[in-house]
């Protein structure tokens, strides 16, 4: 009887955990958002990609995706030099980030994506914690590798 008891308990548990998941994705998703100010929007689609548009004056001027299990977590930083934050590929990934330019129309593989740091925030401390917060909730809720298809 103890034996059924806990094991209704630890899926009780289990399942309640895993229904909170995608809700903690859309609340970093809208912290993160709402932190960029209309400058980029991020998403993740129902493929597993973390989806980057940036936007100039209300017009998009370029589109990244990138598989959320190609995404090196630790690698995602403020680049003083260019007042962005760069997230960059797994070694093993390669050049994993689909860029597409709007205006021209140029699309092709790179090895990074980058964010606009907004206006207040120093050293983009803030985008880098809320852009790393996404990925490890997307990356924990992402099917593992071996059990996904090919990544479209």
């Amino acid at each position: 009887m103890r034996m059924i008891t806990l094991s209704s308990f630890l899926l009780i548990v289990c399942t309640a955990q895993a229904q909170a998941g995608p809700k903690d994705l859309k609340a970093a998703l809208a912290a993160l958002n709402g932190h960029l100010a209309g400058s980029a929007m991020v998403k993740v689609d129902h493929h597993d990609r973390l989806v980057i548009e940036l936007f100039h004056q209300g017009s998009p001027v370029r589109k990244d995706q990138v598989a959320v299990h190609d995404i090196d977590a630790a690698s995602i930083t403020f680049v003083a030099e260019e007042e962005l934050v760069s997230l960059r590929c797994m070694e093993s990934a390669g050049k994993c980030v689909d860029k597409e330019v709007m205006r021209s129309g140029a699309r092709g593989p790179t090895g990074r994506s980058t964010l606009p740091v907004p206006a207040g925030d120093a050293q983009g401390a803030t985008c880098v914690r809320l852009l790393s917060e996404v990925v490890r909730i997307a990356q924990e809720l992402a099917p593992p590798l071996n059990s996904r298809t090919k990544n479209p």
